[in-house]
């Protein structure tokens, strides 16, 4: 991740790069937009100015520039995570081994989907947990090993809640069965546990490290993070999902104490609803009770128009009137493309949106805008702006 600063003086580096682009002739502008990309303090061009008159700045060479200039080209405006820097691959793994995780059990073309999912969780959870007691200031590396998840799940500084810890408990005896024997058609067995492990690990994940790392954009799979679609819906009512859980015994008795948690073991009770696709959505909610647990219930929800009500202009009106300064139309195009969040003009998928952000109308063929899209075009103003086409 790129540096944060809590004021918005510039790095050793940030000077020195600085330093070398204006020797190059590189416009201040072109140079206070490169060093302002993922910084949560925006610099001004009094700052560069600084640079540009103080004789003794050193200047990094080309190749620090050019290492410099390719860290940015990584930064992910949607998480704040570098791949080029060490603070963050911890993340960047964990949240891609979860991601793999998920997409292997969900692929129709492999019959290894629990023996998958339990391995790769275990990495994901291992990572996210080394982190965070590495941010704590611990020593996650005692004689020259790093700690284990299951050594991590005994720690008093461990941070999950005992139902969570006991349903990792259960991914570790599975991945240990997997490990050294054949179990057989088992994903129905497994299929709560491993919803439930999904559900734990976004949770998780947004409280320990911010919501910005979330996965529900990421994932919209059979197991998932969060909502479901129609047609999610239907690919799930394919499968058999599990009315009771027959698995190693000693699963059952590491949740015995904890007989209708959704933190150990999650069902998902799809009400099947008749509605046109593009005026559908679903929403998952804890009710109820099935078998002595607690079912998820995946529930429609049709009013899109309180979602998302504004249209393009609307947007960029509500914009100006709260930050009480320019913004238009030109900008806004240039932030749903720069963020990605709807499809470019005459795509073959205009409904691929950001479902946080936008929405695509089929009937009137348009595309409209929710509350959480001003919002964050708000907190990224600065960057919104200087942006250009």
């Amino acid at each position: 991740m790129v540096k944060k600063n809590k004021n918005s003086s510039l790095t050793y580096e940030e000077k020195r790069v600085a330093k070398a682009l204006i020797l190059q002739q590189v416009p201040q502008q072109d140079i206070q937009y490169l060093l302002n990309f993922g910084r949560r303090k925006t610099i001004n061009n009094g700052r560069i100015s600084e640079i540009s008159s103080n004789l003794d700045q050193e200047a990094a060479t080309g190749s620090e520039v050019e290492y410099f200039k390719l860290k940015k080209q990584h930064f992910d405006p949607q998480t704040g995570l570098n791949v080029f820097d060490g603070e963050d691959e911890r993340l960047i793994r964990a949240r891609e081994a979860m991601v793999l995780a998920v997409q292997s059990f969900n692929s129709v073309n492999l019959k290894f989907k629990s023996e998958n999912f339990a391995l790769l969780s275990m990495v994901a959870w291992t990572y996210l947990l080394l982190e965070h007691h590495k941010r704590n200031g611990e020593n996650i590396c005692p004689s020259g090993r790093y700690l284990s998840l299951k050594n991590m799940l005994k720690r008093t500084a461990c941070p999950l809640d005992k139902e969570t810890k006991i349903n990792l408990e259960c991914i570790i005896l599975i991945r240990n069965a997997v490990a050294h024997e054949c179990i057989g058609k088992s994903d129905n067995d497994y299929f709560g546990h491993f919803q439930a492990c999904c559900l734990n690990f976004e949770e998780y994940l947004c409280k320990l490290f911010g919501e910005k790392l979330t996965l529900t954009q990421d994932l919209s799979l059979a197991l998932q993070f969060s909502k479901i679609d129609i047609h999610q819906a239907r690919t799930l009512d394919k499968f058999k999902l599990p009315e009771t859980i027959s698995t190693l015994e000693k699963l059952e008795n590491l949740a015995k104490d904890f007989p209708s948690s959704t933190r150990i073991r999650a069902y998902l009770n799809i009400e099947k609803v008749l509605a046109p696709k593009s005026f559908s959505d679903f929403k998952y909610t804890f009710s109820g009770e099935e078998n002595g647990q607690k079912a998820i219930s995946v529930s429609k929800e049709t009013d899109l128009n309180i979602r998302f009500p504004y249209k393009p202009m609307q947007v960029v009106n509500k914009v100006k009137s709260k930050i009480q300064n320019s913004f238009s139309m030109y900008h806004h195009t240039n932030a749903w493309k720069h963020f990605e969040i709807r499809p470019p003009k005459k795509s073959s998928n205009p409904e691929k949106t950001n479902k946080k952000y936008c929405y695509y109308n089929v009937v009137h063929k348009s595309y409209s805008y929710s509350d959480d899209w001003i919002d964050f075009i708000i907190s990224k103003y600065d960057d919104i702006i200087q942006l250009k086409r």
